[in-house]
C-alpha cells in the first residue's frame, strides 16, 4: 500500500514559528495569549496584520521564509509527532511505501524537510508539490492525510480511490470535505477517525481500513 502525509500542521509546528516571525518582524504582537489555535487559515490577517507582511508573494514574512536556509528545518514537532511517526515507521517496516508531500518553498526546502523528518524516519521520501491530488493519483495512494481542506478536495477529485483524511485543526473545523474523513491523534499519537452520526471511532491507518 502507498501512504501520503502532509508535513506542516500535521507533523511540524509551522504555526508557532510563523506567529513568532510576525511579532519579530513587525514589532507588534496582535495575536491572542499563547498557546492558541488559529480560528482560520489566514489568521494573521484575521488578527490585524496587513498585506505588506502577510502576502505570500510580496509580504515581508514570506520573503524571510523563502530566503532562509533553515526556517523549515528548525520547526518544532507537536506533542503527537513522535508517537504518530512511530505508527508511520511501522507502516514502512511492513513494506508499505510512505511519502511526505509538502508545498514548502525557499532555499533547499526539500533538503530542509528531509533533515527535519530524519529525526523520526530513516531516508524519508519528500515530494514538493502544491498539487496534492495529482500526486495521490500518480502514486496510486491508498491513503493521504492533510490539514488543508483544499488539498483534501484535490485528492477527492483527482484520486477517488485514495482514502482522504482531513487532519482536524481549529482553522479547518468549519470546513467539511465531502468524500473525506476527519481524523485527529489520540493520547497515544494514533490517528483516530470518528463517525459523527454514531460516535464510533476507529483507526483508519490500520491495513484493512483502506
Amino acid at each position: 500500500m502507498v501512504y501520503g502525509f502532509d508535513v506542516d500542521g500535521v507533523l511540524a509546528n509551522f504555526i508557532d514559528a510563523y506567529t513568532d516571525l510576525f511579532v519579530k518582524m513587525t514589532g507588534k504582537d496582535l495575536f491572542p495569549e499563547r498557546p492558541f489555535e488559529p480560528p482560520c487559515w489566514n489568521y494573521p490577517q484575521h488578527f490585524g496584520y496587513g498585506e505588506d507582511v502577510c502576502n505570500y508573494n510580496t509580504g515581508a514574512v514570506w520573503k524571510h521564509i523563502k530566503s532562509s536556509d533553515d526556517f523549515w528545518e528548525r520547526l518544532a514537532p507537536y506533542d503527537w509527532t513522535s508517537p504518530l511517526m512511530t505508527e508511520v515507521r511501522r507502516l514502512s517496516y511492513k513494506g508499505h511505501d510512505v511519502y511526505f508531500v509538502t508545498d514548502r518553498t525557499g532555499i533547499n526546502a526539500k533538503r530542509q524537510t528531509e533533515r527535519w523528518l530524519g529525526r523520526f524516519f530513516t531516508d524519508p521520501t519528500v515530494i514538493i508539490s502544491a498539487d496534492k491530488g495529482l500526486v495521490a493519483k500518480a502514486l496510486k495512494m491508498h491513503a493521504y492525510v492533510d490539514d488543508r481542506p483544499e488539498n483534501i478536495e484535490q485528492v477527492v477529485q483527482h484520486a477517488p480511490n485514495t482514502a482522504a483524511y482531513l487532519f482536524s485543526r481549529g482553522y479547518n473545523r468549519q470546513r467539511e470535505v465531502f468524500g473525506s474523513i476527519r481524523v485527529e491523534p489520540d493520547e497515544t499519537g494514533r490517528l483516530m477517525a470518528t463517525d459523527p452520526s454514531s460516535g464510533i471511532s476507529w483507526y483508519p491507518l490500520a491495513e484493512k481500513s483502506v
